[in-house]
């Protein structure tokens, strides 16, 4: 953990000459994914860009959502992320967050305008994925949220 903050520390101080780089989007997607919220602040105050994706096709904020990061999917959300993003099978970031089960973080989401009944290449939404992991609490809150079962 030690390592990570020194990190993070050089990162403020690279922060003005990352900005509008791969790496600043790098090192934001890396900020997300590790829970590192004053960092992911820091990034975005610096101009990098929220939406970018990875190679993956991942964003920062899917990277925070399927981990459970509730503040730092808040933060990102704040700065304009595309709550309805997706990655190149249409997998949302509702979707992932839904199949692992983070009740809190899918709720942030669903207030945030996630839209809770789309599909991805396979046809399957949110619920499915929630029902097919047996996340009986995120079932529930999709369902109240107007989440559809499959025909």
């Amino acid at each position: 953990m030690r390592h990570a903050c020194k990190g993070f520390l050089l990162l403020a101080f690279l922060i003005p000459h990352l900005a509008c780089t791969r790496a600043a989007h790098e090192a934001l997607s890396l900020a997300a994914w590790m829970n590192n919220t004053v960092a992911v602040r820091a990034l975005l105050a610096a101009g990098a860009n929220v939406d970018a994706k990875n190679e993956d096709g991942w964003t920062a904020l899917m990277r925070a959502a399927l981990h459970g990061h509730t503040a730092t999917v808040q933060a990102l959300l704040e700065a304009g992320a595309d709550v309805n993003s997706k990655e190149p099978t249409k997998v949302t970031v509702l979707m992932v967050t839904a199949d692992n089960g983070h009740t809190d973080t899918v709720q942030t989401l669903l207030e945030a305008g996630a839209d809770v009944n789309a599909k991805d290449d396979e046809g399957w939404t949110a619920l499915m994925w929630a029902q097919d992991r047996v996340h009986t609490e995120v079932v529930e809150i999709l369902k109240k949220a107007g989440a559809k079962e499959a025909k």
